[in-house]
């Protein structure tokens, strides 16, 4: 079951990546910000680990490529990537899909929406890790 969570994974990330089209406006003219830049200067007092972003990060790279070294926390996803299905991006970085059953299962935050912006990901990731 492993390799076959590998090879569904890559092919997940081959359609993240053939949907992308150029470095979107919305991050042109910012810095690129490291790992552990990311995590010092948004999550470094948030209790919320340098693992936790890290992950999601990576998992963002290996969707976007270079330009997620320029997403900030209140980015959100679906509107700078319009023709991504985020529930391709959850199984990538490993939360539950949303569901709509009446209550939401997002975040343990109390959350209605699905996690869009780079944060309610991270924050999401960081509360499913920690329920499992």
């Amino acid at each position: 079951t492993l390799l076959l969570g590998v090879v569904v994974s890559a092919l997940v990330i081959e359609v993240l990546l053939s949907l992308r089209n150029g470095f979107p406006d919305a991050l042109k003219n910012r810095t690129r910000l490291s790992h552990q830049e990311f995590h010092k200067q948004y999550f470094s007092r948030t209790g919320i680990t340098e693992n936790d972003t890290c992950h999601v990060q990576q998992c963002l790279r290996r969707a976007f490529g270079k330009e997620s070294e320029c997403f900030r926390p209140p980015d959100n996803i679906a509107e700078i990537y319009p023709d991504i299905d985020m529930a391709d991006l959850y199984f990538v970085i490993g939360i539950p899909i949303p569901t709509r059953e009446g209550k939401s299962v997002c975040a343990g935050l109390g959350s209605e929406s699905p996690p869009l912006t780079v944060r309610q990901l991270i924050d999401e990731y960081a509360h499913h890790r920690l329920r499992t």
